[in-house]
């Protein structure tokens, strides 16, 4: 039977529908506060567009410490230009984070750092307890009393050490900078909804991301020990820092320091071979300042991928250089010297004997050592 159906009730076929029109188009300002770019192309301007997550004021500096980081990464050079993504895992990342006054009055800011497994979408609720912490320990750095329209940059170097690979299903990690004040003007975000999360990328600039791409240089193991120099010693004065491995022979050593020494020189034993038991490598002369602090980080590598036996082990040690005659002659007189050391290290390093007189006094060891399973 044939159904007709009432011209009342005709079906019609529409297309898409247009949103209504905005009676205004969305407002721009400026962010007022010290402010991290979203990417390169941005500066202080909210809403932000995107990339999102390339901040080029994330700093990545591989294993290589930036001598007087505060001053080279300010430049308008540097400001002009980003670091590569490159984060090596298993080794001790150095990263730096700066910012711009965008403000009409100086500001001082604490800084913070945290991680994330890469995702495309990154709630803080994933990465709040991921904390990425200074070479001192401590979990943050400040950028102090920063005039406005300036660019500087947080006092504190950021090491993440042994960085393992992402877990299953993320191929690298995200890297996240907060910005705040006594006031706690800007403080954890909380996130409940899709709009809060959109609002925190595109209008909350005390927030920086950064996406890492993962580098693979994984020693066999790690080990990470700070080095300081009391605050209270009266001078400046050189030290050498020597590790001698036992129990490694054929394995690749290095060592580096966070920061480079008081004057400004990287302090690092590239990637050298064992060649015997006991050997000395290391540094022969870094000149520390007192209240000198560092994180150094020791990596061994296997050259087949064993494990190293039990009982081997790695000291490490850091001696004083006396040199003046008046410092040897006292050195002498308290019985400091370690004469099997010094004939270690005529062995092993004949050319630190080239410059005259001088006595290395002890100042303190660390050893690492495996243990029977």
């Amino acid at each position: 039977m044939l159904i007709r159906v009432p011209k009342t009730q005709t079906i019609v076929s529409r297309g898409p529908v247009g949103l209504p029109t905005m009676r205004a188009a969305q407002a721009v300002s400026q962010f007022n506060g010290v402010y991290l770019r979203p990417n390169s192309g941005n500066s202080e301007s909210v809403p932000a567009s995107g990339p999102y997550s390339a901040s080029p004021d994330i700093w990545f500096a591989g294993t290589t410490p930036i001598a007087n980081f505060q001053q080279v990464l300010a430049t308008d050079s540097s400001y002009a230009t980003s670091s590569s993504n490159n984060i090596y895992s298993g080794q001790t990342n150095l990263i730096y984070v700066r910012g711009k006054n965008g403000a009409t009055v100086n500001k001082t800011n604490t800084v913070q750092l945290y991680y994330a497994p890469s995702g495309i979408i990154n709630s803080p609720s994933q990465w709040q307890s991921n904390v990425i912490k200074t070479d001192l320990g401590q979990t943050q750095g400040h950028i102090n009393n920063l005039a406005t329209n300036t660019v500087g940059v947080c006092d504190a170097t950021f090491v993440w050490t042994n960085v393992t690979p992402p877990p299953p299903g993320s191929d690298h990690y995200c890297l996240f900078a907060q910005f705040n004040d006594a006031n706690n003007s800007n403080p954890f975000p909380s996130v409940d909804t899709a709009l809060d999360m959109g609002s925190l990328i595109m209008n909350n600039l005390g927030w920086g991301w950064r996406n890492t791409s993962m580098i693979a240089a994984t020693p066999t193991w790690q080990y990470t020990e700070p080095l300081s120099i009391p605050v209270d010693y009266p001078t400046t004065n050189a030290y050498s820092i020597f590790i001698s491995p036992t129990g490694y022979v054929g394995w690749d050593a290095e060592f580096y320091a966070s920061r480079p020494d008081s004057a400004d020189n990287p302090i690092r034993l590239g990637r050298t071979k064992v060649t015997q038991d006991g050997v000395l490598l290391g540094v022969s002369s870094a000149v520390l300042e007192p209240g000198y602090q560092a994180l150094m980080t020791v990596n061994m590598y296997s050259p087949n991928g064993s494990k190293p036996p039990a009982g081997a082990r790695v000291p490490m040690s850091v001696n004083y250089v006396a040199s003046a005659p008046a410092q040897l002659r006292e050195a002498v007189a308290r019985n400091l010297i370690d004469a099997e050391f010094m004939f270690r290290l005529r062995r092993h390093c004949p050319e630190v004997f080239d410059i005259g007189p001088q006595a290395w006094i002890i100042q303190g060891t660390y050893n690492w050592e495996t243990v029977s399973r």
